[in-house]
């Protein structure tokens, strides 16, 4: 084992990724090509250049990374120049998109480009630095590219060998996504997965706005809006969306009362079927995992439904907020009931909100509808008959459809009166 150690630690560093040179240790390459390139006359350069090793010209690429003055690029890139293959374009490349912001490295790849321009030297692997070497704006650039390229990001990064885990590919595709189309969106869902997820949601703000803005609600992708979710939380339940216009809260808020709801209902597709046709009056959704429940807030009121239950409850909010409370206290006080401490002391009892109670004297949409019963809280079966009622009592409820019950009874008590 100590000698297979041995032999690892012996190829440690001579073979690597693309993706591992800018993370290889500065010792494990010679760090005095450049001081000694310095002390040259301007024409022994070449000479010297020719005569370096791939590890010296490595450590050379990577003396990149660091503050250098304006003699030491210059012969940092006169060296490159004399030398450069398939080999120092790519190594060149590489350094750059996880060093972007090196004075040093911008400043080389524009010293390169121009000449490979003026050779008219453009193997692929030069791609990269042909195209954005001599750019102020690699990044604007970068976006300009993919829009040219069918505003599809995994082709142009295939195309100018862009590391997909590399800084500047973060903060390109960042970049695209934030300002793109629809179509641009929509043929990058994956990515804007990865950069949610590579990204803290203060960055994320204008990508948000872009996609919440772009789409529709039918074209709101599941696991784009599961990482939103995961991210900045939902709207009227986090503070992270404070910052966005009530359209785009609204929007996502319906996706997230769609989503849940699906998920809750498989079980009674009755329940999907009635309650979808309500998203665009949710304002927001959410569960209580212990008790299988789901939260359905419409604004001043509240549909309560425990996932196995053929049957869910309609509520006026304060009343659900006021049983809700109660239902805590009485809970946190029999949690902190000690016996001992008073013998004759009763054990508090939980009030159990109606949603959890299951009794039978609640009031029915039915009831409702043809008796007229106005309840604060009102049981939404999905069984028997009066599933033939729930929508109209809900419609009525949210001002979608007028109340004509008291009008449909004093017009048959006149005809009745008539005759």
């Amino acid at each position: 084992m100590e000698k297979l150690k041995s032999i690892l630690d012996s190829f440690k560093g001579r073979f690597f990724t693309l993706e591992e040179f800018p993370l290889l240790s500065r010792e494990e390459r010679p760090q005095n090509v450049l001081d000694d390139a310095m002390k040259l006359q301007e024409s022994a350069v070449r000479s010297y250049a020719v005569g370096l090793t791939g590890k010296e010209l490595e450590g050379l690429i990577l003396e990149l990374q660091n503050p250098l003055n304006t003699d030491q690029i210059l012969r940092a890139s006169q060296i490159l120049i004399a030398r450069i293959t398939p080999r120092i374009w790519k190594l060149l490349t590489v350094l750059y998109q996880y060093h972007d912001n090196s004075t040093a490295l911008n400043n080389v790849l524009k010293a390169v480009s121009i000449q490979a321009e003026e050779r008219g030297d453009s193997p692929r692997e030069a791609a990269f630095i042909r195209y954005f070497g001599a750019v102020e704006d690699k990044i604007g650039a970068f976006c300009v590219a993919i829009e040219e390229r069918e505003r599809d990001i995994e082709r142009c990064f295939d195309e100018f060998s862009v590391i997909r885990k590399s800084p500047f590919a973060k903060k390109a595709a960042l970049a695209f996504l934030e300002t793109t189309s629809k179509e641009g969106l929509l043929n990058n869902l994956k990515w804007i997965v990865a950069t949610v997820e590579n990204h803290e949601k203060e960055e994320l703000r204008c990508l948000f706005t872009n996609y919440l803005s772009g789409l529709s609600l039918e074209e709101f992708h599941d696991g784009i809006n599961l990482s939103i979710m995961k991210k900045i939380g939902q709207p009227y339940l986090s503070p992270d969306w404070s910052g966005y216009d009530k359209q785009q809260r609204d929007k996502f808020a319906q996706w997230c009362y769609l989503h849940q709801l699906k998920l809750h209902s498989i079980g009674f597709p009755r329940k999907f079927a009635i309650l979808r046709k309500y998203y665009d009056q949710v304002r927001s959704s959410y569960e209580i995992k212990e008790e299988n429940l789901m939260i359905i807030d419409f604004g001043d009121i509240v549909v309560a439904d425990i996932e196995d239950y053929p049957y869910s409850f309609f509520y006026e909010k304060y009343i659900f907020e006021m049983e809700m409370a109660e239902w805590v206290r009485s809970r946190e006080a029999e949690a902190a009931w000690l016996p001992e401490a008073d013998e004759d002391e009763e054990r508090p009892q939980v009030l159990l909100p109606a949603f959890l109670r299951q009794d039978k004297k609640n009031a029915t949409a039915r009831d409702f509808i043809i008796e007229e019963r106005e309840e604060s809280c009102v049981k939404l079966s999905y069984d028997g008959v009066d599933i033939l009622y729930i929508q109209e009592m809900l419609d009525i409820k949210m001002g979608l459809e007028p109340d004509l019950r008291r009008k449909q009874l004093a017009r048959l008590k006149k005809e009745h009166s008539r005759k």
